[in-house]
């Protein structure tokens, strides 16, 4: 069980890591926002577009660092199967919340 939630872990930074990437390296041009940060705010101008997309990015980057890292920490110390879970639901829980809204509070804050 706890390799079956090791590699929850390291798929879910994974996909955190290639949203940073998407948003890092392909973010649409702005206007044409088919993909990218999405607030109202960060689609004023092109300045906050690019700032949101950067700022996400860094987040999503960070969120999959700690989710990896937690992971593979956690399995090399034994937790158990349980401990394990709650564990992966709060991290996943907190990097969610992070990546929605620790970057429309930057821009907010940058942007006043």
């Amino acid at each position: 069980m706890e390799f079956a939630l090791l590699v929850l872990y390291l798929l879910e930074g994974l996909i955190f890591a290639t949203v940073a990437l998407v948003l890092k390296k392909k973010p649409s041009k702005f206007p044409n926002v088919e993909t990218g940060f999405h607030v109202k705010e960060a689609m004023e101008s092109e300045e906050k577009w690019q700032y949101a997309n950067r700022a996400a990015a860094g987040v999503c980057a960070a969120g999959a660092v700690l989710l990896m890292g937690a992971g593979i920490l956690l399995f090399c110390l034994r937790t158990e199967g349980p401990i394990m879970m709650i564990a992966f639901f709060g991290l996943s829980a907190a990097a969610l919340a992070g990546a929605v809204f620790l970057p429309a509070a930057l821009l907010r804050r940058k942007f006043r």
